[in-house]
């Protein structure tokens, strides 16, 4: 469609912007689509819509189309109705969802009364909506529960919910809607009476309403017939749940819940809470700290489980915990340890006064252990004298540590003098408290906990700490001596350590190096200590701290004591003691480490990237010397760090030396994981790739460094995509790599093999880089190639999908088969591509341009007008209808 005016750069304009709103070129809420909008709004005085819309053709259906959606979500009932009485049918444009898109803005009051009157008069179906959405009428209560006024409708009064109120919406008339001022209530109102379903299928309106208690809305969706017993095949929850966990007032929530109960709501239905686990109705409503609402469920015949009891305990409700007690609840031990738990004395007490006498001492003891954790020494002194009894249980284990951190010393002391009737019972439990106490530095505790008798040995599961560990971090030699000579375990073994293997040993010595303390380094030794043990939390040996701290006579103690330079841990982390020197740029370390057989492996390699051009030659004569050649891959994750870096220097030293640019770097777990460059960390890429993708130099140098040393233009680049080096440059749209490729032997033609979806130029057309298509066009590509099987496309067939007539026009110019077949798996043909996507000037181009649609054509005839439907692209679907009947004609 073109404006029948004389040419102008305005003009012109407007038919490039018109063509690409009917052509769906950009979506309906992006910026261009808006201006366009609102300018022919701005000119509705003068008609421009009504011309547009008069012009006919499809071009102008498809125009009318986008308008409409645009319309419905502007609210603006005026051009809605305009464009409907053009002839658009609202129930033929199911991928608008129009009723949905009606509802779906945060102004309810505005126009939309006005559109869904509109919508209603041209016959539109309230209750049509598209595949696995939302039906119209719980899109409409859904803004209504976002968007609800405070003051207008959560907080109506009770009396205005009569049977009088609800008469006079039912009595409303589409009529009425035209009025601006409508309720959004009544609006409701109106769609049931026009046979909206207030049960769809899989979904509930109640249950959001019920969720948000918009007391009045409940009471018109129960009238109409609304199931109160709706459970939610994805929750579960039902309306009454959902009223019950509502936050809303909780006058609001009572009156939702009377409501519901008046209708037959479940009072005893079980759904999933919060956590999913199965929640009665009570149990819900118990946290809500409203005796009414209690009130409310037990008089309609709620069961008093023990879970809505411990929920009123934790709620700290006595009024409701009584109020279950006189409902006949039973006092369980669990409910009295949750008092226990959260300081809730009073009910505490409340609660033990009413239970059975058989769990009467086991629940003292839980008091007695909750009052350990909270420091609470007065009711300690009160539960020891009420006969309470000190039980060995993970919870006593928690409070010791509790009372431990804080450094609660007359607690302590309370349990572990030697007088305490509590002592044997607390040092079972103990743990590791003695690791706790010397890790926050409680120096009394410490001393209490040692007279007592702790396992010098407990470990802290949580941190694999000992207490010898914690007393080298801290630097008290006096106290790891005491720890060393009272049988403290220099090693120790930790399962499940990150994944090296099932079990692994760590060991004092590495914390010892890192203290410095000669005289402690040479005990732990003595006592055993593996000096080739990793750092828990780090995962370095003693030999490489050693080495990082330039200490040599520490460096020579351990290598006395057997500490190998190629400790597996080390390896395995990253912080071999040769990759430490190298970081230190110590060539005099370098050499020494390597004479005692280090090897010369990647880690150490990659620290050289960032030090003397001297290391990097020591090490890579050095790994040459031993291993005679370089394995597969070697040097590669390092060629990455000196390309990231722009290192020219390593770059030439690492490339003549043998390292191969196209070799793809795979890390394992854990591998080199320390030493990942940022630039290179989480793409699957060989060097040239990580050049291709990071160097942005005018004369692109480091490109050129690589294919000067057998940088191959025709190999896969990475793993994570399908990219040879001249895919890569045709999706970063740089022409410019593009003719270097192509001069450096990048085949142009190179089919689609393994996980490639494409050749260049169905790229480079799939990208729409029209001087990318023309560089490769002239190297001769085939127009024709045949698409990749998975989600591939031939050139033309992704030009018809972005829509874009200037390529295809180039494309057939150069002999492109306008009915090739597509791709195997989701393909689609140049025709089927521009119907799916309604690009209406694109289908009208092809048909001009002879794709049948009859003998041949008549598969993607059928599957074109699918797609069409499927898609709302009902003017595309009337073009190819036309064009069908015409190719019938001509036969």
């Amino acid at each position: 469609m073109t404006l029948p005016q004389h040419s102008s750069p305005a003009v012109d304009f407007l038919n490039l912007t018109l063509f690409m709103v009917s052509n769906k070129v950009f979506t309906l809420n992006s910026d261009i689509g808006k201006n366009v909008y609102n300018w022919i709004q701005r000119r509705s005085d003068v008609g421009v819509l009504e011309y547009l819309l008069s012009v006919g053709g499809p071009t102008a259906e498809a125009l009318a189309e986008q308008f409409f959606s645009l319309a419905m979500e502007e609210k603006d009932a005026p051009t809605v109705k305009r464009i409907l009485d053009s002839g658009l049918d609202p129930n033929e444009l199911r991928w608008s969802n129009s009723w949905c898109q009606l509802t779906a803005s945060t102004s309810l009051r505005t126009a939309q009364p006005g559109a869904c009157a509109v919508l209603l008069d041209a016959g539109a179906d309230v209750n049509s909506s598209l595949r696995n959405t939302e039906s119209p009428l719980s899109c409409l209560i859904k803004r209504i529960v976002v968007n609800c006024d405070d003051d207008d409708i959560e907080n109506s009064d009770i009396d205005d919910i009569e049977n009088s109120d609800i008469d006079d919406i039912e009595n409303s008339d589409i009529d009425d809607i035209e009025n601006s001022d409508i309720d959004d209530i009544e609006l409701v109102q109106v769609l049931l009476r026009v046979g909206a379903n207030v049960n769809p299928p899989d979904e509930s309106p109640l249950t959001k309403v019920a969720s948000s208690c918009i007391s009045k809305l409940v009471a018109v969706l129960l009238s109409a017939g609304a199931d109160p017993n709706f459970s939610d095949d994805h929750s579960g929850t039902t309306p009454l749940a959902a009223a019950v966990r509502s936050v809303g007032p909780i006058s609001d929530i009572i009156s939702t819940v009377r409501h519901l109960l008046q209708a037959g709501a479940h009072v005893n239905a079980v759904t999933p809470g919060y956590d999913g686990e199965p929640e009665t109705v009570l149990e819900a409503a118990s946290s809500s700290s409203s005796v009414d609402l209690i009130q409310i469920l037990l008089e309609r015949g709620a069961h008093v489980t023990e879970s809505a009891l411990v929920g009123a305990v934790e709620v700290g409700d006595l009024d409701i915990v009584n109020l279950f007690l006189s409902s006949s609840a039973r006092v369980t031990q669990k409910a009295i340890k949750a008092a226990a738990r959260l300081g809730k004395w009073g009910i505490f007490w409340h609660l033990l006064d009413s239970a059975e006498d058989s769990i009467k001492e086991s629940s003292l003891s839980d008091g007695l252990t909750a009052a350990i954790r909270r420091g609470q020494k007065d009711l300690i002194d009160t539960l020891s004298t009420s006969g309470a009894k000190l039980r060995g249980s993970p919870g006593l284990t928690a409070a010791i540590q509790a009372a431990t951190s804080r450094g609660d010393i007359s607690v302590l002391r309370l349990l572990l003098s030697d007088g305490s009737k509590y002592r044997a019972t607390a040092i079972e439990s103990l743990d590791c408290a003695l690791c706790l106490a010397i890790a926050r530095g409680k120096s009394d505790v410490t001393t209490l906990l040692l007279t007592a008798g702790a396992d010098v040995n407990d470990r802290n599961t949580e941190t694999k700490s000992t207490p010898l560990l914690e007393a080298i971090r801290q630097k008290d030699a006096g106290l790891s001596q005491k720890l060393l000579a009272a049988g403290a375990e220099v090693n120790t073994t930790i399962t499940n350590y990150e994944g090296i293997d099932d079990r692994c040993t760590t060991s004092a010595p590495p914390a010892a190096v890192e203290f410095g303390h000669h005289p402690l380094i040479r005990d732990i030794i003595a006592a055993g200590g593996d000096v080739n043990a990793p750092a828990w939390e780090k995962g370095k040996t003693a030999l490489t701290i050693a080495v990082e701290r330039g200490d040599s006579t520490i460096i020579r103690l351990l290598i006395d004591a057997g500490a190998d330079v190629n400790a597996s841990a080390a390896s395995y982390f990253g912080h071999t003691a040769l990759s430490a020197a190298v970081r230190n740029n110590d060539i005099n370390m370098v050499h020494f480490l390597l004479d005692l057989g280090a090897d010369p492996n990647e880690q150490s390699l990659t620290a050289a990237v960032y030090k003397s051009v001297e290391v990097m030659q020591t090490l890579l004569t050095a790994r040459l010397a031993r291993y005679k050649y370089f394995s597969t891959g070697f040097g590669c994750p390092t060629l990455q760090h000196a390309i990231a870096s722009s290192n020219a220097v390593m770059i030439e030293a690492l490339l003549s030396s043998g390292v191969n640019p196209n070799t793809i770097v795979r890390f394992h777990y854990g591998e080199y994981k320390n030493f990942v460059h940022s630039s290179v960390e989480g793409h699957r890429e060989s060097a040239f790739g990580t050049a291709i993708r990071v160097d942005k130099s005018k004369d692109l140098w480091v490109i050129q460094m690589l294919l000067h040393r057998g940088a191959d233009p025709n190999k896969i680049v990475n793993d994570t995509g399908d990219n040879t080096a001249l895919l890569s440059a045709i999706n970063q749209e740089r022409p410019e790599l593009v003719k270097m490729r192509i001069a450096a032997g990048a085949d142009v033609n190179l089919p689609p093999v393994k996980q490639m979806s494409a050749t260049p130029l169905q790229r480079a057309v799939e990208r729409g880089k029209t001087d990318i298509i023309d560089i490769l066009l002239e190297q001769g590509a085939d127009v024709n190639a045949p698409p990749c099987g998975r989600n591939g496309a031939t050139a033309l067939q992704f030009a018809a999908i972005n829509g874009d007539i200037g390529i295809a026009t180039i494309l057939l110019a150069k002999g492109a088969n306008i009915d090739a077949s597509p791709a195997k798996v989701r393909g689609r043909t140049a025709l089927e591509g521009a119907a799916e996507h309604g690009r209406i000037d694109m289908l009208q181009f092809l048909l001009d341009a002879g794709a049948q649609l009859i003998g041949q054509g008549s598969e993607q005839y059928a599957r074109a007008r699918e797609l069409a439907s499927e898609n709302g692209h009902i003017a595309a679907l009337r073009l190819l209808e036309a064009y069908y009947a015409r190719q019938v004609m001509a036969i």
